[in-house]
């Protein structure tokens, strides 16, 4: 199983500024286990994430049955306009018992 994650910067120039950082769109079998990898509270092959952090969760959408299927999802995820992300940071739909954010559990385009 597949699941596709946001992530957005909380780096020192983004909290100084008032202004949201930027946000990462990806996917991952353990997205749990990724968010730690892009904070560097475990080893991983995450270098382009060590100037932004820390990261903190915001969307977590799944599961999908393939590889395939979760990637066509991070594309119509990344697609989309800034005022459909907004509920992102807004934390909106915030799941009391879930570490996301914003904690959907369905593939897009309604399930």
């Amino acid at each position: 199983m597949y699941w596709v994650y946001v992530v957005e910067s909380r780096g020192q120039r983004f909290r100084t500024s008032g202004v949201g950082g930027p946000f990462y769109v990806g996917l991952s079998r353990n997205p749990t286990l990724s968010l730690m990898e892009h904070n560097g509270e475990v080893p991983g092959n995450q270098s382009f994430f060590i100037a932004l952090r820390p990261w903190e969760p915001r969307a977590l959408y799944g599961p999908f049955p393939s590889q395939a299927e979760a990637e066509a999802a991070t594309e119509e995820i990344k697609k989309l306009k800034r005022q459909a992300r907004a509920h992102w940071r807004a934390g909106k739909g915030v799941g009391a018992d879930h570490p996301w954010v914003f904690n959907p559990l369905m593939k897009l385009g309604g399930v």
